[in-house]
């Protein structure tokens, strides 16, 4: 499991400002067009009213002033591959001009990590299952039944609620209680060295005002697995295959909610304790208070188990081994074929041609 020295600089994508935006490059990236923000801002809020007009307004304000990253980011969303996806989620115009995944992260930083992240799904999964991830119903990974008599489904989808921590939210969900027990939401983005890395930015719960207690009897029906847990293992799968190099969780103090623009916005300031979590799993943290989590599952060992719960940690990792199994054969499913057929090896976010291009157009 790899370790961060004390003191020693963080490689996460917190410090990487330039990681897919070449330096030369942004000389050719034209201003942003008011006529376009225009536009795009009455897209975005409709409305006839005055709010409307107003947050119109404040729109346009915003991304002037963010310049260049809110001009590449639009130029992207501008690809025929992210035409369905903004029709559908408006919002995300505007990723760009909000806090995101942590506190610290510039704007070329979030740039970066937005753009790579759809630039990897669309060089890891086929463009069917790319629609479906943007759809309400998302996209299945697994259905499995389990002990309760609840049949669980394990899927992927964008989130709005979690817009802010990420892009893609893997989910858990319940038949049997028709919600989602857990979500684990994360972004794919490079780091100072230009590897993937799936970073988390957002770990949450059962939806307010549902029973805890669906917690227990879950955890109960996977053999003692925590649905976090669960959702983890399951994260760790999707890491190795879609190249990543590292996997990583943000810490409480740098969360996204805690950035300066929310400090009198209580209702932006949740609690949050995510650090508990990332140690129990195994995490080490780095110095830009992101904690590097293990790529690949681990069982606990025999020896260290008490002699009484052994059956229960056999039956435990047999299940895991074979949701393993299942997802590595369902992600194969999912793999493009052509042009898009993802390269292990080829992890920058958008190759420096094609980034021209897209700059140009």
């Amino acid at each position: 499991m790899p370790t961060s020295p004390a003191g020693r600089r963080s490689d996460t994508v917190s410090v990487v400002p330039d990681a897919i935006r070449p330096t030369a490059l942004l000389g050719n990236l034209s201003s942003l067009s008011l006529a376009a923000l225009r536009r795009v801002a009455r897209a975005v809020y409709p409305g006839p009213t005055w709010k409307s007009r107003g947050l119109r307004v404040i729109f346009i304000a915003r991304h002037l002033a963010h310049g260049r990253n809110a001009g590449l980011w639009l130029d992207y969303l501008g690809r025929p591959g992210m035409a369905a996806a903004v029709v559908q989620h408006p919002s995300l115009y505007r990723k760009v001009v909000r806090p995101y995944v942590s506190r610290n992260w510039p704007d070329a930083v979030k740039t970066a990590a937005m753009i790579h992240h759809y630039e990897a799904l669309r060089r890891s999964v086929a463009p069917e299952v790319r629609a479906q991830i943007f759809s309400p119903a998302g996209a299945e990974l697994a259905v499995f039944p389990v002990r309760n008599g609840d049949l669980l489904t394990v899927r992927l989808r964008y989130d709005p609620k979690f817009r802010k921590e990420g892009e893609t939210t893997l989910e858990l969900v319940s038949a049997r209680h028709a919600c989602r027990i857990f979500c684990l939401t994360f972004v794919l983005a490079p780091d100072r060295r230009q590897r993937r890395c799936l970073v988390i930015g957002a770990v949450s719960g059962l939806p307010a005002g549902t029973d805890k207690a669906i917690i227990k009897d879950t955890a109960k029906a996977l053999f003692g697995l925590r649905p976090k847990a669960l959702l983890l293992a399951v994260l760790q799968e999707l890491a190795q295959a879609w190249g990543a190099h590292g996997l990583l969780g943000v810490g409480s103090r740098v969360h996204t909610s805690r950035h300066p623009v929310y400090a009198l916005n209580r209702s932006r300031r949740f609690s949050i304790a995510y650090d508990e979590f990332w140690r129990e799993a195994g995490g080490t943290r780095e110095s830009d208070g992101f904690f590097r989590l293990p790529l690949h599952w681990v069982e606990r060992p025999e020896a260290a188990i008490e002699s009484h719960k052994r059956s229960l940690y056999r039956q435990r990792h047999a299940w895991i081994r074979d949701l393993q199994l299942t997802l590595r054969r369902r992600l194969r499913e999912w793999a493009p074929a052509g042009p898009e057929k993802r390269d292990p090896e080829a992890v920058s976010g958008l190759p420096a041609g094609e980034l021209a291009t897209a700059v140009a157009s």
